[in-house]
């Protein structure tokens, strides 16, 4: 007497089969397409010097808008360091930085 589980594993495995077919059919599919490309007689050539030559524009347009720095950027940059020392003052960085080596013990050569 068939069961309901032989019926399901049955299902099962023909959907198995008809997927394995479909993927050997898209591989026959993608071998044919690989298969012309590579007897294609067209030359496959890539030209290096246009890479080349926008990289230099951009390397060029970059220097070209870079300027000095003004005033207000040493200015801030000094604002800026006076809180990093006083946020680093607060959280008790620098003791940490002291305990490191402690902490973390150096490599010794075997």
């Amino acid at each position: 007497m068939v069961e309901v589980m032989d019926i399901i594993v049955l299902l099962a495995l023909s959907f198995l089969v008809a997927f394995l077919g479909y993927l050997q059919r898209i591989i026959i599919q993608i071998e044919g397409r690989l298969n012309e490309v590579i007897n294609s007689k067209e030359d496959i050539s890539f030209d290096f010097s246009k890479i080349k030559d926008e990289m230099l524009d951009i390397v060029e347009s970059t220097i070209e808008n870079m300027t000095p720095p003004s005033a207000f950027d040493h200015i801030a940059g000094a604002v800026s360091q006076y809180f990093n020392m006083k946020m680093m003052k607060e959280f008790k960085l620098e003791q940490l930085a002291e305990a490191l080596p402690e902490i973390i013990p150096a490599n010794s050569e075997d």
